[in-house]
């Protein structure tokens, strides 16, 4: 996915894992950042987290191969991610439900 564009077919998987309708469109990043101040008054350094920054991740990968640390693929990273905020509600419940695997768990 290149930096600051959706990716329809990520939004459908995350919509199809999740068992919902995905989006019928896409909302240009320019726009996600004026809507919240315009309709709830959150300013936008507070949405500093919305960034199109890339950075070389190359050395990192290949220490982590040297010492056999295994990336799980994106797309489970994301799918246990969006479980994680529908199981808190988003952070309205704690993360830590009895039966719950821990986020950073690799399986």
């Amino acid at each position: 996915m290149a930096a600051g564009r959706a990716d329809p077919d990520e939004g459908r998987g995350i919509a199809a894992h999740l068992r919902r309708s995905p989006a019928a469109w896409v909302l240009p990043l320019g726009l996600v950042r004026l809507l919240p101040e315009a309709l709830t008054g959150v300013t936008r350094e507070s949405l500093s987290f919305l960034a199109e920054d890339a950075y070389d991740t190359s050395a990192a990968d290949a220490h982590a191969r040297a010492v056999g640390l295994v990336m799980p693929p994106i797309h489970t990273s994301v799918e246990r991610w969006c479980d994680y905020l529908v199981a808190t509600r988003f952070g309205a419940t704690p993360g830590n439900a009895p039966g719950r695997r821990p986020a950073s768990s690799v399986a």
